[in-house]
């Protein structure tokens, strides 16, 4: 009895083949790609970083 009544719930909850398709083709639009450039290694350069932008935006504006 157990058994199928697992094999019910199987049959009423499983996915369709053609959604699982459908969220595989999906995935790499969902899911951004990783890029190297991002992040600089320590807290000190990035300051440094924030700091030249600032002060090239402030030239660019005069």
């Amino acid at each position: 009895m157990a058994i199928a009544c697992m094999a019910f719930l199987y049959l009423i909850f499983s996915p369709d083949d053609d959604k699982l398709k459908d969220q595989q083709l999906k995935l790499n639009d969902a899911v951004p790609q990783a890029t190297d450039g991002g992040l600089p290694a320590d807290k000190q350069k990035a300051y440094e970083l924030a700091l030249l932008e600032q002060k090239e935006k402030e030239k660019e504006k005069d």
